[in-house]
């Protein structure tokens, strides 16, 4: 089970300049725990989405899960921190 999870309601979308960042970042948390196997093992992160996501992002070494009935912001706000919860 996951211990940390991102937010991927960006992956729902189309692209915008904070979805790039968003990818950005969590591309940029991946290179920095791929460097180290207990990190990964200890984190397990995981990128939770609504349902409605219409792509994943490659290269990164997280799951991808789809969680959820709703979508954008009820999703957001309702299930993401309900599927979130204990979690970083």
């Amino acid at each position: 089970m996951a211990n940390t999870s991102f937010n991927g309601k960006f992956l729902s979308g189309d692209a915008t300049a904070v979805h790039r960042v968003a990818e950005e970042l969590i591309r940029a948390v991946g290179r920095l725990i791929e460097q180290d196997e207990q990190l990964v093992a200890r984190l397990a992160p995981e990128i939770l989405m609504p349902r409605d996501a219409n792509r994943q992002l490659d290269g990164v070494p997280f799951a991808h899960r789809s969680v959820g009935a709703l979508t954008w912001q009820p999703w957001e706000q309702i299930e993401l921190p309900w599927h979130a919860r204990g979690k970083l």
